[in-house]
């Protein structure tokens, strides 16, 4: 090899011309070089020649463009020197530029500085502006470079071919250092102009800021876009890419695969593609649009809107309010998380398997969840609402949460917390939180479904208390039964689905399913009542308004009601409380207690023995419907009418009817004559009916009669006849039972034959059956049986009707029933009637009725007008009562203060009323339209005595001036014994002043064993240390606690007289009874006398006592009961014990 040297440093700038001939020559070039020529041949080379610029110090441009590819330029800016056959160069020490052209061929350099220059480009350059990728418009730049080395494997010098076929070899150069757009745009070749899409591969690409994958170099957050900033479109292509957008509003378009977006900040649009894909908006209103597969979609902040697409899709929102949509399939819409705003949901409808839902798990705020519609409502928050559609299930989080459904079938699942949840009409399917401690609330009301719970926890069993203790509850406030009642927990069937969970059912339909609840753990009422569903308190409530409380009433909150058969006894015995307010209250039927309580009250207690009371407030009481009525309701000669000019002319009646094809027959006037009967009936002047039925019929002849008033519903009547049966073929007596048959009708004017279409099996429509009674009487007895029917009808009654027999009662055959004196009344009641505080108006109406007196200036309206028994007979049921004995000392003081001005109250100034409740002002009683000589013990208890006195009998302590002759006493000496006569004697204020010795005595308690005070006569014997008698005026005279009355002013002595002289008990003290002494007859007044004469006629004698009988025990005298020293108090019956009753009990005189 030939070394040849062109210029030097000390040389002179010249041209020169060099060849190198034959050989690998090497030809140098330094500083100074001139326009030079070189060549470098081309015979006997083995590398081939080479052009060596190492020793140039100054930058020089490489020009290569020339065709041939051994040919070309060196120029440093002043000289240029020219060189061919030259297959080998070698770079300088400057900054070199290396020009390559279209056409300019295979190059090989060395010495190619890859050194940075400090500006992102390496120290020696190629200029490749020449060059195009189309032969010759457009430039080429690094996408158009292909990168390889001379070994093939890494190892080698690296090989840069562009698209024309030129090529350059950089020795010394690795491909790896050239391996990437960057690295080739440092070396000089052009960028790839941009496109403004940051694009992925088909591999799985970590699209980042900074990624430089991008074929145009396209960046994340590079501010290379089309505006300059950071809004980047990015297509990430195929394969599982991860792609973090930065900041700015990007759109990133995830592509085929199972793609991780991140939108990180601005308002993002985000779209997966196929896969299953994970987009994150994050900060900023993004879109997020999952595409097909099983995708997972984050809102986060700010207003986002999140389409699921197809697949079974995970989508939240966040915060913010954001549209979200969860497309085709079953999609878990919706995690939300705290700090939600006002969102919208659509479900979606397509591709379900299962259906759509919204969760809410992680939720700790109290949701109230609304259902509008089939799959639609609302869910609320104090800080957020959301509306939703399409949605077929709601999991809602661990707040206490509210469910409202509607008349569509729901499923949500409350989550913990306390919830409550009301299905509405549908079958609802709840999950409300298995042992989550928290208290449950399932709501029922009318016409829901049947609805199916989970997680309800039953109630628990204390076996200590015997009580049931209930966790979660059922709310039925909002549920009625058949009548419109509150449900309670009668109302209620327990039964099992199949797979051992209970239903509950109830009476209009509506079910609830507990799962996982045994139908045993709520088997009984108070099982039922743990869980909340009410025990009926058997009390129709009111409430504190102004209440009309009757049979269609349903506002007491345990859905009791009027006359519905709910009461304790599963009767119409009801009791009311009718609460604050000026109530209306209607008992109705049966017997009824009803409170008025506070308001000024109209209260009636319609038919039955009632108890009232009218509270606080000014009331008015009725004890019967409307005040209650004797008054006949039917016309006279009802149902009797007037003889037909023919025999077959019944129909002519006009209130009347036939139930068959017969007619029934009527007497003439003033006579009855049986058609079959050899013996004639009795006959009150009037006509008779005789009501005919055939073996053929179901039913015999009818006869109706239309009324003037309709009987009213809930009211009690009664219905009295005359009635005689018998065979209508024959005279002889009855063999089969006969039944009369009280029928009602809502509807007047049912008149005349049968109406069309009726058979002979039929009666009319809406008659319904009242009564029935059987009649015993055969008519050919000539006599006739009074029978009685009372009846409630539950509607009103316009037309009354009567007819024979019926087929559930008896088969009769050929009967023939006598009808006369048919009458209906009101039936009548005994009631209760307190009027409670306030001025007060009471009615008992019909009945024996019992009022209470309580205060106020309170006015009874029709004392004395129900009674059914005399006044004076003794016994107390069978007139009106009010108890007076608390204010007045004995009958003839509350006669007197009756007497001076019509009203009791203490006004009589004659009367000594201390010692008793008072009278007058604000506390007065008026009983309108009676007369002070009414009032007697059996209306007013107000005995002759102060207080009244028991005796001691078999049956217990009974007060005497309710023993009657024939009861039986318990003696000390005979066991019980009977009552052979009752004397009385009144004694007033004249009589009293007029004999001393008539003054009755006062024993204070205890003093001879008494429980009480004791009034006696001053003669009647007291028992002393068990075997002698001592006379009560002269123990007045020996014991400090024994005085004689002197101010009493009326007194009243009750002698009980046996067939002998007893000891009995009086107040628990013993006591003889009346001995017929000469003295105990004289003060006797005439006419008990006379009685006890003729009882015991002997006793006229002279030797009376003796007649009798001899003394019980003897007596004591004064002067020996005087010398007495032992103490008489509480040793007196130390001895004594009535015999046949071994229990303390109490005596009176």
């Amino acid at each position: 090899m030939e070394l040849r040297q062109i210029g030097g440093i000390d040389a002179p700038l010249t041209d020169d011309s060099i060849g190198g001939e034959a050989g690998d020559d090497v030809i140098r070039l330094s500083d100074s070089f001139g326009n030079d020529t070189i060549v470098g041949g081309e015979t006997s080379e083995t590398l081939g020649d080479t052009l060596d610029l190492s020793g140039l110090t100054t930058n020089v441009t490489v020009d290569l463009t020339d065709a041939n590819a051994e040919s070309g330029t060196v120029s440093d800016g002043t000289s240029t020197a020219e060189f061919a056959e030259i297959e080998n160069i070698i770079l300088g020490g400057g900054r070199d530029t290396v020009v390559l052209a279209d056409g300019s061929g295979a190059h090989t350099v060395q010495g190619f500085s890859m050194y940075h220059s400090g500006d992102g480009t390496t120290v020696d350059q190629l200029d490749v502006s020449g060059l195009t990728s189309d032969g010759g418009t457009t430039p080429i730049n690094t996408a158009d470079v292909t990168v390889t080395d001379t070994n093939g494997d890494g190892t080698g010098d690296a090989i840069l071919t562009f698209t024309g076929g030129e090529s350059i070899t950089l020795v010394g150069v690795l491909s790896s250092a050239l391996d990437s757009a960057d690295e080739l745009e440092a070396i000089g070749i052009p960028a790839v102009p941009l496109n403004y899409i940051v694009e992925g591969t088909t591999g799985d690409d970590n699209i980042v800021a900074g990624y430089a994958g991008d074929p145009e170099g396209d960046r994340v957050d590079a501010g290379d876009n089309l505006a300059n900033n950071n809004d980047d479109l990015i297509h990430a292509g195929d394969g599982d890419d991860t792609v973090e957008s930065g900041g700015g509003n990007d759109i990133v378009i995830a592509g085929a695969g199972d793609d991780i977006v991140d939108g990180e900040g601005g308002d993002d649009s985000l779209v997966g593609g196929s896969g299953h894909d994970n987009l994150t908006g994050r900060i900023g209103n993004d879109t997020l649009l999952g595409g097909e597969g099983d995708d997972w979609l984050f809102g986060e902040e700010d207003d986002d809107y999140v389409d699921g697409g197809d697949g079974n899709d995970f989508i939240t929102g966040d915060q913010g309010s954001d549209m979200l949509i969860g497309g085709s399939g079953d999609d878990t819409i919706f995690s939300m998380f705290e700090g939600d705003g006002d969102d919208t949901v659509v479900g979606g409808e397509t591709g379900e398997t299962t259906g759509d839902v919204i969760d809410y798990t992680y939720m700790t705020a109290n949701h109230v969840l609304t259902y509008t519609g089939e799959e639609a409502g609302t869910i609320t928050t104090d800080t957020h609402n959301l509306n939703f559609v399409e949605i077929e299930s709601i999991q809602l989080g661990e707040g206490n949460d509210t469910v409202i459904g509607s008349t569509g079938s729901q499923n949500v699942s409350t989550g913990t917390g306390a919830d409550v949840v009301a299905g509405g009409a549908g079958d609802d399917i709840f999950d409300i939180g298995a042992d989550d401690g928290a208290q449950d609330t399932v709501v029922l009301a009318d016409d829901d479904g049947n609805d199916t719970i989970s997680g309800f926890e039953a109630p628990v069993y204390d076996p200590v208390t015997d009580t049931y203790t209930g966790h979660d509850q059922v709310d039925v406030s909002g549920l009625t039964d058949a009548k419109g009642a509150l449900v309670n927990v009668h109302d209620v069937t327990v039964s099992d689905d199949g797979s051992g969970n209970a239903v509950l059912t109830f009476p209009n339909g509506e079910s609830l399913t507990l799962n996982q609840v045994a139908p045993v753990d709520l088997a009984t009422p108070a099982q039922l009542a743990a869980i909340g569903i009410p025990m009926p308190n058997f009390i129709v409530d009111g409430t504190a308004g102004d209440d009309l409380i009757d049979a269609n009433y349903i506002g007491d909150p345990e859905g009791d009601m009027i006359d519905a058969g709910d009461s304790f006894g599963r009767n119409d015995e009801d009791r009311v409380y009718a609460g604050k307010g000026n109530d209306t209250v209607f008992g109705g039927a049966d017997n009824d207690t009803i409170n008025g309580q506070a308001g000024d009250d109209s209260l009636h207690g319609g038919s039955g023995d009632d108890s009232i009371l009218g509270g606080e407030g000014n009331d008015v009481i009725y004890g019967d419907t409307s005040g209650g009525s004797t008054d006949e309701l039917l016309a006279d000669g009802s149902f009797e009418g007037f003889k037909p000019s023919l025999f077959s002319q019944g129909d002519s009646l006009p209130d009347w009817y036939s139930w068959n094809n017969g007619s029934p027959d009527v007497s003439e006037k003033g006579g009855y004559e049986v058609p079959w009967s050899n013996t004639a009936a009795p006959t009150d002047g009037t006509n008779y009916v005789t009501l005919v039925k055939s073996p053929d019929d179901r039913y015999g002849e009818g006869i109706s009669q239309d009324l003037a008033t309709p009987l009213v519903a809930g009211t009690s009547y009664t219905i009295k006849l005359d009635a005689a049966v018998g065979e209508a073929t024959n005279s002889a007596p009855l063999g089969e039972p006969t039944f009369v048959l009280i029928y009602g009708n809502p509807m007047a004017g049912i008149v005349g034959g049968e109406p069309e279409g009726w058979t002979t099996d039929d009666i009319p429509d809406g008659a319904v059956l009242l009564g029935s009674a059987e009649i015993t009487t055969d008519f050919n007895s000539g006599t006739m049986e009074t029978v009685t029917i009372t009846f409630t009808p539950t509607v009103d009654i316009a037309t009354l009707s009567i007819t024979l027999a019926d087929s559930e009662v008896s088969e009769v055959n050929n009967a023939a029933l006598i009808l006369d004196n048919i009458s209906l009344t009101e039936a009548t009641s005994d009631d209760t009637l307190d009027g409670g505080a306030g001025d007060d108006m009471i009615y008992g109406g019909t009945g024996d009725d019992t009022f209470i007196v309580s205060g106020g200036n309170d006015t009874i309206g029709d004392f004395n007008t129900g009674n059914t028994g005399a006044l004076d007979d003794g016994d107390q049921s069978n007139n009106d009562l009010v108890d007076l004995s608390d204010y007045y000392d004995n009958i003839f003081d509350l006669r007197a203060d009756q007497a001076d001005d019509g009203v009791l109250n203490h006004s009589n100034t004659d009367v000594d009323y201390s010692g008793k409740v008072a009278l007058g002002g604000a506390n007065t009683l008026t009983l309108t339209g009676v007369d002070a000589q009414d009032l007697t013990f059996d209306n007013t208890n107000v005995t002759c005595f102060t207080t009244g006195t028991t005796i001691r009998t078999p049956d217990g302590d009974r007060l005497i001036e309710t023993l009657r002759v024939g009861d039986l006493v318990n003696t000390a000496d005979n066991g019980p014994q009977p009552i052979r006569w009752i004397g009385m004697r009144r004694l007033d204020e004249k009589a009293l002043s007029a004999a001393e010795n008539l003054r009755p005595v006062l024993i204070d308690a205890h003093v001879l064993g008494n429980t009480k005070p004791l009034i006696v006569s001053q003669q009647h014997g007291m028992l002393i240390e068990g075997d002698k008698l001592a006379r009560a005026k002269h123990l007045a005279e020996t014991l400090p606690s024994v005085r004689i009355m002197q101010g009493k002013k009326s007194v009243c002595y009750v002698h009980l007289m046996f067939d002998t002289h007893q000891i009995i008990f009086a107040e628990n003290a013993a006591t003889e009874s009346f001995y017929p002494g000469p003295m105990a007859l004289k003060a006797l007044d005439q006419d008990a006398r006379a009685e006890l004469f003729t009882l015991f006629p002997d006793l006229q004698d002279s030797m009376a006592c003796k007649a009798y009988a001899q003394r019980a025990r003897p007596f004591v005298g004064r002067k020996a009961l005087k010398a007495t020293t032992s103490d008489l108090t509480g040793n007196v019956q130390s001895n004594i014990r009535p015999q046949g009753q071994q229990h303390s009990a109490i005596a009176a005189e």
